[in-house]
């Protein structure tokens, strides 16, 4: 491979390595990096002598002026994200700087600014990074990396001493530096195969370094090293038209649920059947106008909690104000109760998702080294929210802004086998009061929409009836579609899904039930959340990406309280992952918990196995048992056979540093000269490996004078096909085989003069 070309190579290499990393990130979109990557695929030909460099020396200004515009424009994002600042605008401007870069590659400072930039790009995904691809991306940019740098000095110590020794370069001195950089002979196979073994070293060191250091936890600075995504749907307010179509597209993970229950099963098509119909409850609504779900933040709206105990693990208790007061439900009633173990994982909002009718939530206590914890906030309408606080003193804690991510149990009534564990007071008990907001219907919605709700429940008397007719008319008059359409003429978009549009997504189906049952006299409350999820084997979690994003009601009845409701037809997801995403999940969850959340806790964790793996006895001292002789024996021929090998190979390396020289260049005329010194090795006349082709032919002629003339010509051409790397062209390489048949034939006829005087 010619230096230049591997230099020019590698510090590609190195940048396409820098951009996996940022793929592991939810800020790089697949159009943006598509974008990056085929600019970086037309900038390998800027060259100053091709086209497309000398268009661009012609734009050079204008460039400049916009990787200004950029860096100005990343600045007031920035300052506008305050006082939480958002630094993910700054990977704009450096992908602006590295395909600038890319594309005006002139000199050493260039190559070197790349480097650095890439680097940048590495250390932001670090920061932003939520997948384990970003550990193959950084593999490769440590690999790549030392090999650019690497050739890059060569490069520069060539040119420069080069300019040393030459103050005023010809054009004959400027071809030389040109030869050198297109030689293959300066890096090769070995090069590459050395440096990558010198790569590995240092990532196995710097995985021991990671291991072994004592960790201070995933929330010791700021809260969390993980960055969620910002999933629309789950905020203070919803706005009809924007969830739905956003979360079919995305599949990025939200969070993932381990259900001991689910684990257990041995019937494949119970288990998946399940799965697509478990509703992890999330954000919960109570007004809707202007086209959008809010809160009313109502005092009598509010949930109450109340607190236990369960060994070293804190319990909290949810109660609706629906509810006796006081009620709590007793340890030993929760026996019934689905457990789940909740790992959000690319969610902004600290929303506390669990299966519906949640009872209780459980939070062990922080782990070694961990300076967070998690806690549970009241909201209203049966919602509750996580609480990240992090440990200023002993005692104290303060409560962290960005939530990033978090880990509990949560604990929730089986809808289908058992009782209410909190009894429901009947609506007749309640005052008129609570149940208000979940019965208010805007103004702004047109008399028709009243008729036609009185229209549907007209024979229904009961909220059970209510219930199924407005259910039965929305599955018959409505279809599912995320293509929305929609009528500007008519001012809300509900009104429009009623009367005009024949379908809609699952935003639509549970606002017009909610204000059809509303109209009715039956309460109802907005829910959003996710519905199904993908069984994954080999983890035995359930991962709910945000393409699972749905909505649905919640329905008060006096036996049951509130209870869900969802009229969207349903959509047939599969809920079983492939081969591969299965692997792919299973590694995304290793990374979430022993890289991106490693801390002291995982260390005595790891600890305790490698004790329990080598049984590190009490007191500190290592009990083994005492090997057998066959292991004994074995383990000796494995040692031998090491030691053995070793020594061949470095009693081989040192005899060919001094008896052997560099390989001849693989070029054609290698193949006539190499006949010549095969027909002088028949007369005894070797050439030995620290002859020069000059000296040999000095000794050949010495001892034939007759051969001068022909292995003159013929060294002087092979001279120049190794040493001047000038491939001899058609009638070159015919004289070069011309003339090594007249030195066989000259050497076979003294050979036999030879034979003939001994004879004699």
């Amino acid at each position: 491979m010619r230096f230049r070309f591997a230099h020019k190579l590698t510090s590609y290499l190195m940048v396409v390595s820098a951009l996996i990393t940022l793929m592991a990130t939810p800020v790089a979109t697949l159009p943006f990096l598509g974008a990056i990557f085929t600019l970086l695929a037309v900038s390998w030909k800027s060259e100053p002598e091709h086209r497309i460099g000398r268009l661009l020396e012609r734009l050079d200004t204008t460039l400049k002026v916009g990787a200004i515009g950029t860096l100005v424009y990343a600045a007031i994002l920035i300052y506008r994200s305050f006082p939480e600042p958002d630094l993910s605008p700054l990977l704009d401007f450096i992908l602006y700087m590295v395909v600038y870069k890319l594309f005006s590659r002139r000199t050493n400072r260039d190559y070197l600014q790349l480097y650095i930039l890439s680097f940048l790009i590495v250390l932001g995904s670090a920061w932003l990074a939520q997948s384990a691809l970003f550990a193959f991306g950084f593999v490769s940019f440590v690999l790549t990396s030392i090999w650019a740098l690497i050739l890059f000095h060569l490069r520069r110590e060539i040119e420069e001493n080069y300019l040393i020794k030459h103050n005023q370069p010809s054009s004959a001195q400027r071809v030389t530096i040109a030869r050198v950089l297109d030689s293959r002979r300066v890096v090769g196979r070995t090069f590459f195969g050395v440096t990558a073994l010198a790569g590995v070293a240092v990532l196995l060191g710097s995985v021991i370094v990671f291991t072994v250091a004592p960790r201070i936890g995933i929330g010791f600075l700021t809260g969390g090293l993980r960055r969620g995504n910002n999933v629309v749907g789950f905020s203070d307010e919803v706005r009809l038209g924007r969830h739905g179509v956003i979360s079919d597209e995305n599949q990025l993970v939200a969070l993932r649920a381990r259900i001991k229950r689910i684990e257990e099963l041995t019937d494949e098509s119970a288990r998946e059947s399940i799965v697509a119909g478990l509703y992890f409850r999330g954000t919960v609504y109570d007004i809707y106008r202007d086209g959008q779900w809010v809160r009313s933040y109502r005092h009598p709206l509010k949930t109450q909690l109340s607190r236990g105990a369960m060994g070293r693990s804190s319990l909290v208790f949810l109660r609706g104000p629906e509810h006796e007061p006081g009620a709590q439900p007793r340890l030993a009633e929760m026996k019934d109760a689905i457990r789940q173990e909740i790992q959000l994982v690319g969610i902004r909002q600290p929303v506390a998702f669990a299966l519906d009718q949640p009872v209780a939530f459980e939070f062990t206590p922080p782990p070694v080294g961990s300076f967070v914890s998690y806690d549970l906030e009241a909201r209203w309408s049966g919602e509750a929210a996580l609480r990240m606080m992090r440990l200023i003193r002993l005692g104290v804690y303060a409560p962290v802004p960005n939530f990033a991510g978090a880990t509990y149990s949560v604990y929730s009534r089986d809808t289908i086998a058992s009782e209410p564990l909190l009894q429901p007071v009947p609506r007749s008990e309640i005052s008129d009061e609570l149940f208000e907001t979940y019965l208010t219907v805007p103004d702004s919605l047109t008399p028709r929409v009243r008729e036609l709700a009185i229209s549907i429940t007209r024979n229904a008397r009961t909220t059970e009836e209510k219930t199924r007719a407005v259910f039965a008319w929305l599955r018959k008059n409505k279809k599912y579609t995320i293509d929305l359409k929609r009528d500007e003429s008519i001012a809300d978009p509900l009104e429009d899904f009623l009367f005009v549009q024949p379908a809609g997504h699952c935003e639509y189906f549970a606002s017009a039930a909610a204000i059809l049952l509303r109209l009715a006299k039956v309460p109802t409350r907005y829910v959003n959340g996710f519905l199904g999820g993908e069984w994954n084997p080999m983890t035995g979690y359930i991962t709910v990406r945000d393409n699972r994003a749905h909505s649905w009601i919640e329905v008060y009845h006096d036996e049951r309280g509130w209870t869900r409701f969802d009229a969207t037809p349903p959509m047939g997801r599969t809920t079983n992952m492939g081969r591969i995403r299965q692997l792919i999940d299973s590694v995304e969850l290793w990374w979430g918990s022993w890289v991106l959340e490693y801390d002291a806790s995982r260390q005595v964790t790891l600890a305790r196995q490698v004790r329990k793996t080598v049984n590190l006895g009490p007191g500190g001292s290592l009990s083994w048992k005492a090997p057998s002789g066959k292991q004994v024996l074995v383990s000796l021929l494995l040692m031998a056979i090491v030691m053995t090998a070793w020594r061949l190979f470095f009693r081989k390396n040192r005899g060919a540093t001094l008896t052997t020289s560099a390989p001849e260049p693989r070029t054609i005329a290698r193949k006539p000269y190499r006949r010549v010194l095969n027909a002088l090795a028949r007369l005894g006349i070797r050439r030995d490996p620290s002859q020069t082709p000059r000296e040999l032919m000095a000794v050949a002629c010495t001892r034939i004078p007759v051969i001068k003339d022909p292995l003159e010509q013929l060294t002087r051409l092979y001279e120049m096909a190794r040493y001047a790397e000038r491939e001899p062209d058609g009638p070159t390489l015919a004289r070069m085989v011309q003339l090594a048949r007249e030195i066989e034939d000259i050497v076979e006829a003294e050979r036999k003069r030879t034979q003939e005087t001994r004879a004699a």
